[in-house]
């Protein structure tokens, strides 16, 4: 199975793009999913994406995923919409808090997906 998994998926009767995490994301793993996501947006031109993505089972990622994870925001910021962290590691609550300081994107951190409205 990829990481992360990377599905369409209905929450509180809005559209999410989902990306679903575990144990460890590294680099090789970053690129593959930046290009599935780029496919992602590019089948719904000029719409605003919202995004989540669950990390509740993920334990850690390198300092090149989260580069190349900035670099796909920013490269796709016109249809970003609302990210969504789901997670309760402070470790990766501090990396969406620092991805949300350099992109400038509101990264709305969670403990369950029962709190995305």
């Amino acid at each position: 199975m990829a990481n992360p998994e990377i599905k369409w998926k209905t929450i509180a009767g809005r559209e999410f793009l989902c990306f679903e995490f575990k144990g460890s994301f590294l680099e090789a793993e970053a690129r593959v999913a930046v290009n599935v996501w780029r496919k992602e947006f590019a089948s719904k031109p000029g719409q605003k994406i919202d995004i989540v993505w669950h990390c509740l089972e993920m334990k850690t990622y390198d300092s090149e995923s989260r580069r190349l994870w900035q670099d796909a925001i920013m490269e796709m910021k016109n249809q970003m919409g609302d990210i969504w962290l789901v997670t309760r590691s402070p470790f990766i609550k501090i990396g969406g808090n620092f991805i949300s300081m350099f992109t400038r994107f509101n990264v709305i951190t969670v403990s369950s997906e029962d709190e995305i409205k």
